[in-house]
């Protein structure tokens, strides 16, 4: 018999069934051409060059267009990106930024939901910035064991309160820096490829086990 799994989850029912996905390995379409490297290199990342939250990315779910909408280069730098798909190997935009140029130029980065999970935010949780995590239905394997207001900041999916979530960020500059730290930890021990290919030998074994017992019982 065949067992299905996923690179994400929707409810108990199927958090089992999740496991890690294509990124921890590259993403090469959108500029990922190594997970750990680039991961390296966010983590050494100094200071953002603006105190803005900021976000990239494709117009893929009714809930972008409303951070898109808070858009006013003061306090949020939030863009669609149009992909030129010429090259499917090479997608282009012209307001494209790298995870390295968003972490360079963002003190705060938010991640959101697309036509499913984001495969983004293990790759944020490794910057030394603090990342905004609005709530949503898809998610990945990871995420059951990551703690609100330890390692991200939580907003409601509508973003009703990414405003007043900002403003304790920013009046509180310990908080800040332990949602940094626990996130890097966090990363480090969880969010690696090493780690991600554990947890599928586990989950992969785990499965044969069962099924072997099935058939023998």
């Amino acid at each position: 018999r065949f067992k299905y799994f996923s690179t994400c989850y929707s409810s108990e029912a199927t958090r089992a069934d999740a496991g890690p996905d294509f990124a921890y390995d590259h993403w090469k379409q959108t500029g990922l051409d190594d997970y750990e490297e680039v991961c390296k290199r966010l983590a050494d990342i100094g200071p953002a060059t603006t105190n803005m939250l900021g976000w990239r990315g494709a117009d893929t779910h009714p809930n972008r267009r409303n951070l898109v909408a808070l858009n006013d280069k003061l306090v949020f730098d939030t863009e669609f990106i149009v992909w030129d798909r010429t090259n499917p190997n090479k997608l282009q935009a012209s307001n494209f930024l790298s995870f390295e140029e968003q972490v360079a130029r963002w003190r705060f980065l938010i991640d959101i939901e697309g036509n499913g999970y984001s495969a983004r935010l293990k790759l944020l949780l490794r910057c030394p910035r603090v990342i905004f995590v609005q709530d949503r239905p898809y998610k990945e394997d990871f995420f059951p064991h990551l703690v609100p207001w330890l390692h991200y900041v939580p907003v409601k999916r509508d973003f009703s309160d990414l405003h007043q979530n900002l403003l304790t960020v920013l009046k509180d500059p310990a908080l800040e820096q332990l949602i940094i730290d626990a996130a890097r930890d966090f990363s480090v021990t969880y969010l690696t490829r090493s780690a991600a290919e554990k947890r599928w030998a586990h989950k992969i074994k785990t499965y044969l086990t069962f099924g072997n017992q099935g058939a023998n019982g």
